[in-house]
């Protein structure tokens, strides 16, 4: 510990003789706590931060040319075509939504008119297993 009566410099007022004494109390805790892991990984959370700034200042012209493009010619014009093919698009969906719903059914009926008959395909593929078979691979 430090006592102020060793120092002296209250009366010297010396800075470099305080400072000479800290040193040699203190001297390398700062460098072995910058060692720890801990403040290692503080150095790369901020050198990651830096990297972050530096890039993101370089690219900041691009993206608000970009940003500046979308709200005046992209939205707009993407308002435009729904505005005047709105109802197309509501027709077309409608029907392939339909679509994609009967499509949907007849798979469902297949599989209930194999599931119902299972007996008779089990059946025939043990009496005549050859009409299973392609004669691609015969």
């Amino acid at each position: 510990m430090i006592y102020y009566k060793e120092l002296n410099t209250k009366k010297t007022k010396d800075f470099a003789a305080v400072l000479a004494i800290l040193d040699k109390q203190f001297g390398g805790a700062a460098a072995t706590r910058a060692n720890t892991f801990e403040f290692r990984m503080k150095r790369l959370g901020i050198a990651f931060d830096e990297a972050k700034e530096t890039l993101g200042t370089a690219l900041m012209p691009t993206l608000e040319e970009l940003f500046t493009v979308m709200i005046t010619k992209v939205i707009p014009a993407i308002q435009k075509f729904l505005t005047e093919n709105g109802d197309k698009l509501v027709a077309v969906m409608t029907q392939a939504i339909k679509a994609i719903v009967g499509f949907g059914f007849a798979i469902f009926k297949v599989f209930a008119f194999v599931a119902k008959h299972k007996d008779v395909f089990v059946l025939t593929l043990i009496c005549n297993p050859s009409i299973f078979v392609s004669p691609y691979f015969l």
